[in-house]
C-alpha cells in the first residue's frame, strides 16, 4: 500500500494550508514543510512504500503544476 500525506497552501487572504493523506506522520511532516515558507501557492507530498515515478505523471499533468523541485526514491538530506 502507499503511504502519502500532501499540502496545499494558499497564497492570499490568512494563507490556509490545507491537509490530507492517509498516513498521519507523513501528512504531519507535509504540513511542518509547508510552514518554512507561504508565501507561495504550494503543493507538497511525501510517500511511503511507493516510488515517485508511479504518480509523477499525474502530478506534472495537472495545468497549476510549475515546478517539481524532488522526486527520489532514495534518501534526501537538504
Amino acid at each position: 500500500m502507499l503511504w502519502f500525506g500532501i499540502v496545499f497552501c494558499e497564497s492570499s487572504g490568512p494563507r490556509l494550508v490545507h491537509r490530507s493523506g492517509n498516513d498521519d506522520g507523513l501528512v504531519e511532516l507535509a504540513a511542518r514543510n509547508a510552514l518554512f515558507d507561504r508565501r507561495a501557492i504550494r503543493f507538497i507530498g511525501f510517500l511511503r512504500e511507493g516510488f515517485p515515478v508511479n504518480v509523477l505523471g499525474q502530478v506534472k499533468s495537472v495545468p497549476e503544476v510549475c515546478r517539481i523541485y524532488c522526486a527520489t526514491a532514495n534518501a534526501v538530506q537538504v
